[in-house]
């Protein structure tokens, strides 16, 4: 299950780069504070991309949750053109 949650962490952090220069927009890539607390109990925002550019030290942070937890959920948010778009995505795990 932790093999599958980083593989596919790694796919989604790769598309949203690869569509970043694309649309030449910026892109933040986290786990929110309550998400955190929730499947971790820590207070704290993680973020894989800030403003456009891959945080290096959260791409490596071992992200192990409890075998009751059934998903995961990614926020992320981009600015195009003035314009800001937030997204959620869920990751089941199976």
């Amino acid at each position: 299950m932790k093999w599958s949650l980083s593989l596919s962490l790694s796919l989604i952090i790769l598309q949203l780069l690869f569509f970043n220069h694309l649309v030449h927009s910026m892109i933040n890539l986290f786990i929110s504070k309550i998400e955190m607390i929730r499947t971790l109990g820590l207070d704290v925002q993680l973020n894989y991309i800030e403003n456009g550019f891959v945080n290096l030290y959260s791409v490596k942070f071992p992200y192990r949750i409890n075998s009751s937890i059934s998903y995961v959920q990614f926020s992320w948010n981009t600015k195009v053109s003035n314009r800001s778009a937030s997204f959620i995505l869920n990751l089941y795990l199976v």
